[in-house]
């Protein structure tokens, strides 16, 4: 099930080169949608693929809302409700 602007994420953007970098974002949910009872163990996936050199915005690659076939990478974040 996916609630589509569920979470908010500030700043919205990333700003990393491909040489790397560092950027600290908060984010915050923004649904009131949760199953009755104790928390449960969540996380968080960022999917990482190869976009072609002319592509001015990488998000063209996952317009469609789904992974292209082939995925470079992902990250796991574990989140943790709190009470």
């Amino acid at each position: 099930m996916a609630f589509i602007g569920a979470i908010k994420v500030d700043p919205p953007t990333c700003p990393i080169t491909a040489a790397g970098g560092v950027s600290k974002h908060t984010i915050t949910n923004m649904s009131d949608v949760r199953i009755n009872g104790p928390p449960k163990q969540d996380k968080l996936v960022f999917q990482y693929a190869f976009a072609e050199p002319d592509v001015a915005d990488a998000a063209t690659v996952f317009a469609n809302g789904l992974p292209p076939i082939e995925l470079a990478g992902e990250t796991h974040m574990k989140l943790s409700a709190a009470e």
